[in-house]
């Protein structure tokens, strides 16, 4: 009966412990969907949107103008919970980044897109 109780309890803390595990993201990117890479537009009121990925907890995205490489100005670097973010930009050229994160790891920023808000 003993090793019974004794088996039972480490089933249950094996499996109990799963929702605490955080899969590592060092690897992990995510695919950036809208806007599009060079996107002209008039609209001030951008959402940005990429995939989810399964091990997330987090996203991080940045933005930047007018470059990455030349950046004048960080717009944006947030960690939200959602695969999308919603911002209201002047007119300008404006980069943007997102990559997976969890409580354990971050994952790579694997793709840059450019989007110019015109009058």
């Amino acid at each position: 009966m003993n090793k019974l109780v004794y088996y039972l309890l480490f089933f249950l803390l094996i499996t109990s412990c799963a929702d605490f595990i955080e899969y590592p993201l060092e690897k992990e990117t995510v695919e950036l969907k809208a806007p599009a890479d060079d996107l002209s537009t008039r609209d001030s009121v951008i959402t940005f949107w990429w995939n989810t990925h399964q091990d997330a907890k987090y996203y991080r995205i940045q933005i930047v103008s007018p470059s990455f490489e030349n950046s004048a100005q960080l717009i944006v670097d947030s960690l939200v919970d959602k695969n999308q973010f919603q911002i209201q930009l002047n007119q300008g050229v404006y980069q943007w980044q997102a990559r997976p994160e969890n409580d354990g790891s971050v994952g790579l920023f694997q793709e840059r897109r450019t989007l110019r808000i015109i009058k």
